[in-house]
């Protein structure tokens, strides 16, 4: 399923940030402020670490070029899904975590994922205790059905019983679907990273997805905070990439 692109209308925006309007439908039905932004790595407008705050440009300095094009427009992406969520008390600077996850002003929660050409970000009002998380993964293409499969390091027994089938009659299709499980556990870590505060095997979370656009998410970590914890998680195709996202809130 792709989505129409429009320019993000105002000055403040860079012009090549575009916004995903149809993106995430189902948490936006739940919660309409909600925004989900692409922006292009190599581009002087989203590309340049000059136009960041300076906090954020002195860490994107540091970095490696293709990693200061990345973080550079993860931030102009996550900037604007910010301002587009309603967000009016002027600027504001995106902090980081240890883990390095961006940091929002109090009221909000965004996520940042990019590619080699592209970067997006999501954003949402949310309490202190709601968390958002999204991933992009490339599609499989035809050629890919022939590399070696990750299957077997980031999908459970049952997972893998789930697409066995594809595997024999259409290996891109299989391909694609252990694609897709990786980018839905992807975005659930992100969003539950700051309960837990360390690294998830991909062992320690179980996804089942369904036609519609939706997953169930099944916690297995050990963690006793993490008992009263729902992460509602959902996808969609998007022209080459998979894009995959995560919400989590204690009940």
């Amino acid at each position: 399923m792709s989505f129409p692109q429009h320019e993000l209308p105002g000055p403040a925006v860079p012009p090549p940030v575009t916004v995903l309007p149809g993106a995430l439908r189902h948490l936006r039905a739940q919660r309409p402020n909600t925004a989900v932004v692409t922006a292009p790595l190599q581009s002087p407008a989203s590309g340049n670490a000059e136009t960041l705050p300076p906090d954020e440009s002195a860490i994107a300095a540091g970095l490696p070029e293709l990693a200061r094009q990345a973080f550079t427009a993860g931030r102009v992406a996550l900037r604007a899904a910010v301002r587009l969520v309603g967000y009016e008390h002027g600027a504001f600077a995106i902090g980081r975590s240890g883990r390095g996850a961006p940091l929002l002003p109090p009221g909000m929660s965004g996520s940042i994922s990019h590619k080699r050409s592209i970067a997006i970000a999501a954003a949402t009002r949310a309490t202190a205790s709601e968390h958002l998380g999204i991933d992009v993964e490339d599609r499989a293409k035809p050629g890919d059905e022939t590399r070696p499969s990750i299957a077997s390091r980031i999908l459970t027994a049952r997972e893998q019983e789930a697409i066995d089938d594809l595997r024999q009659h259409d290996p891109l299709a299989y391909r694609d679907a252990v694609l897709l499980r990786f980018s839905l556990k992807e975005a659930v870590y992100k969003a539950i990273d700051p309960l837990v505060h360390r690294y998830v095997r991909f062992s320690e979370v179980e996804v089942d997805v369904t036609p519609d656009g939706r997953a169930t998410v099944t916690l297995l970590l050990p963690e006793a905070s993490l008992r009263d914890v729902h992460v509602h998680a959902e996808w969609q195709w998007h022209e080459a990439y998979i894009i995959s996202a995560a919400f989590s809130e204690s009940r």
